[in-house]
């Protein structure tokens, strides 16, 4: 299966420059431009893009006013400037200090915007690592309460799969702490300052379901009125916890596991792709009958389960996973 395209935002008030960039970028990249400061700012809100081009003058704005627009959009999304004219070394500096990545002077060769908007995209993914992880840095571990050896084996693997970026399936039967689980996972991960989003799948019609995990369009369905974003959005960057997700028709399941696949989706009545980054985590309600154990596992990208292990509870131990909710 083939790997989500990043997405890649080119602002210049030329139009054939424009259409040129588009044509050349369009095989590797999901492309959207614009040719004003105006619209930059709206497509880079709407678009979310990995990676900016950036023309240094526009007919409504300076590029330098918008590259300190959209790093207070969002500080780590590298934006490359780009100039025509000759004499720009002031330019180059402020825009250099403003944090853009680099500045490319017009007519550059083609393989040099290649490898510049690699790099730059590399670096960034590499940046929001670090930022991530020095969130995490210096907070108090939390974890399970208990003494027991089976409590104490759970909170060493619990650990290990928080810092690990695949998904998460917590099986066990109803009242083992799956959801505890889940939300200590997430508190120590390095995603552990952004959202924590949930929802309980059970009981849930399919076309609620779909609108709630996808969001919806405008005229969607009777009484879309306006455009919803989904918890798939809302997640962002941070972590989304469907508890239950045995409970969702099978056409659902097919849904969501194709997005989690794929990392990319479209809401309910949307024709454009969205992209997501969170990470999943899910619970499976396992009957009783099976040894009372609450079993953890991380998974692959192409969703075969990799057991992790399994940590059996005893009645007795129970009740210590439980006090935590």
């Amino acid at each position: 299966m083939s790997e989500p395209r990043g997405r890649i935002l080119i602002v210049d008030d030329d139009l054939q420059i424009l259409a040129g960039l588009e044509t050349l970028l369009m095989d590797t990249w999901e492309v959207r431009t614009a040719a004003t400061g105006r619209e930059g700012i709206t497509n880079f809100a709407d678009f979310s893009p990995d990676v900016v081009l950036l023309d240094v003058q526009l007919p409504d704005s300076s590029g330098i006013d918008l590259l300190h627009q959209f790093k207070m959009y969002s500080e780590t999304t590298p934006v490359i400037m780009m100039s025509g004219g000759v004499g720009n070394l002031d330019r180059v500096i402020e825009s250099m200090k403003l944090g853009a990545e680099k500045f490319l002077q017009k007519p550059f060769e083609y393989d040099t915007l290649i490898v510049t908007i690699e790099q730059a995209s590399r670096m960034a993914a590499k940046e929001r690592e670090l930022i991530a992880l020095r969130r995490g840095e210096g907070r108090e571990v939390e974890r399970l309460p208990g003494a027991s050896p089976a409590i104490a084996q759970l909170n060493d693997i619990l650990g290990n799969i928080a810092r690990a970026p695949s998904p998460v399936l917590v099986e066990g039967e109803s009242g083992t702490g799956k959801g505890v689980l889940a939300r200590l996972i997430h508190n120590r991960s390095p995603r552990a300052r952004s959202t924590f989003v949930d929802l309980n799948c059970a009981g849930l019609s399919k076309e609620l379901l779909e609108s709630e995990l996808f969001g919806h369009e405008r005229g969607a369905f009777t009484n879309a009125m306006n455009q919803k974003p989904g918890l798939f959005e809302i997640a962002g960057e941070g972590t989304l916890f469907l508890d239950e997700i045995g409970e969702m028709e099978p056409t659902v399941q097919a849904r969501v596991l194709k997005a989690l696949e794929e990392k990319r989706f479209r809401r309910v009545g949307g024709v454009r792709d969205l992209r997501d980054f969170f990470r999943a985590l899910r619970t499976l309600k396992r009957d009783a009958s099976d040894d009372g154990r609450v079993a953890v596992s991380g998974e692959e990208s192409k969703a075969n389960a990799k057991r992790l292990d399994q940590v059996p509870a005893t009645f007795e131990e129970r009740p210590n996973i439980i006090s935590s909710g």
